[in-house]
């Protein structure tokens, strides 16, 4: 059985989602909770002042009293918020990213980023390196980003949202202007004496279909290479900074693990080798899916959303690197 049916057909992935869900269910009952307590203690005093009798001295003082307490009311209704939100944030953890983890990749880490708090998790040198997949971009999201090794390379992944330029660098309109999907940087132990891009190949109009015009290779300096494997070359082009030569990166066996890869997810793939990495985009068109406790009832129904769609860029992700792996790339 394969590792995806075996994974779709688990019965702890449910009650993962289970766990989640009954923590959002208590912070709804707390919240209420809260909220009636406030009321309740608002009411309770302003009637008290009523009693005492309106335009004595007493009253102003009442009257601030009830709004203090008021205050503390809410005060502790929104730390209480903030508890349940660490601990919601554990549980997805928890049930959601370390369950899907181990049952793929089990040595690499999850790390929830922050809204707004990209830069923090990515480096100037990255952000250059995947300015080289499109023209101008506007990183949208970043909801989280893994860490760790595969076959003793250090890897990092982020799952990304990014808008991409409406326009190419000739003036025409592109279609697919949002990428949803990961972004994935392996070290080697070794550099690359040219730098390399692999790019989909533009006469293919379904799977991998992205256009190398929109990319403008030749205005960043490279130029493309022929390529002697044709199913390769039915997805992808190969350009380098050098023609001298055809990148040695670029085996046959690599460039048939990639074909096959591609033929078999239906995702768009970039690639592009620089000093001892390489970038690879993934357009997984997984959603970005982030889960605030705020927004009561769709929660519910956003976990279970969370849950597939991590699993299933998980999947793709693991044979990603498997393939590279079989196609001697990350060979010691």
């Amino acid at each position: 059985m394969s590792n995806k049916t075996s994974i779709q057909k688990s019965p702890y992935l449910q009650l993962c989602i289970d766990e989640v869900q009954e923590t959002i269910v208590a912070h709804q009952k707390r919240r209420k909770r809260y909220q009636l307590g406030g009321n309740i203690a608002a009411a309770t005093i302003l009637l008290g002042i009523t009693i005492i009798g309106i335009g004595t001295a007493a009253t102003e003082a009442f009257f601030f009293l009830a709004i203090g307490l008021s205050n503390i009311t809410q005060f502790s209704g929104i730390w209480g918020q903030k508890r349940d939100r660490k601990k919601f944030q554990a549980q997805v953890d928890k049930y959601i990213y370390e369950f899907a983890l181990s049952r793929t990749l089990p040595d690499l880490k999850h790390t929830s980023v922050a809204s707004k708090k990209h830069q923090k998790h990515f480096s100037e040198t990255d952000e250059e390196a995947y300015k080289i997949f499109a023209n101008r971009i506007w990183l949208l999201d970043m909801p989280y980003m893994l860490t760790g090794k595969f076959a003793h390379h250090p890897i990092v992944v982020w799952k990304m949202q990014v808008a991409l330029h409406p326009r190419d660098y000739s003036g025409h309109r592109r279609n697919n202007d949002l990428f949803n999907g990961l972004l994935v940087r392996i070290q080697f132990n070794f550099k690359t004496p040219d730098r390399v891009v692999i790019a989909p190949q533009a006469s293919h109009h379904n799977i991998n279909g992205a256009g190398t015009h929109l990319l403008g290779l030749h205005q960043k300096g490279f130029e493309p290479h022929k390529c002697s494997d044709m199913n390769f070359s039915r997805y992808f082009k190969v350009y380098s900074d050098n023609l001298a030569r055809f990148p040695s990166v670029i085996s046959p066996l690599l460039q048939r693990q990639l074909a096959h890869f591609v033929t078999h997810h239906k995702v768009q793939v970039h690639a592009y080798f620089v000093d001892e990495f390489v970038y690879i985009a993934l357009r997984t068109n997984q959603p970005v899916i982030r889960i605030e406790l705020d927004k009561k009832d769709k929660d519910l129904f956003e976990v279970d959303r969370l849950a597939k769609a991590y699993l299933k860029d998980l999947e793709i992700l693991q044979d990603l690197l498997k393939r590279l792996e079989l196609g001697r790339l990350l060979s010691d």
